[in-house]
């Protein structure tokens, strides 16, 4: 095929490879760095996303915050968080759990209350209903 008039293949080329830039540089605009991923809904992944709120990108990891409360190894921890895990957490390790977010809502209520007493002594502000 040949080229428009006034048009060298060396101009077409660079006005070829422009074109595709523009069209690389907006699919990548498009693109997540670090999508979310919903199929892994265990209980051991409902509950590390609930108290360990960074992702899997991120210092420690939610496998070595499950291991520690759970004084398991980091290994076994993450096979607990793995889809084909889904019905084997042990009933220990979930009696383990539902105590550790039991006490922790506990301890948020707390300071929630502690905070609007705080809030309420300061500026006279009043909790809304």
């Amino acid at each position: 095929m040949p080229l428009p008039p006034g048009l060298n293949p060396v101009e077409a080329g660079r006005l070829g490879l422009w074109l595709l830039s523009i069209r690389s540089h907006k699919a990548a605009q498009k693109r997540v760095a670090f999508p979310e991923r919903a199929w892994r809904q265990t209980l051991a992944v409902k509950f590390t996303r609930l108290i360990c709120q960074w992702h899997v990108y991120e210092y420690p990891g939610a496998a070595k915050i499950l291991a520690a409360l759970l004084r398991i190894p980091p290994s076994y921890a993450e096979n607990l968080m793995k889809p084909s895990w889904s019905r084997k957490l042990p009933a220990k390790h979930a009696i383990t759990l539902a105590q550790y977010l039991e006490s922790h809502a506990s301890q948020c209520e707390a300071l929630a209350h502690e905070l609007w007493a705080y809030a309420k002594a300061r500026d006279g502000v009043l909790r809304p209903r």
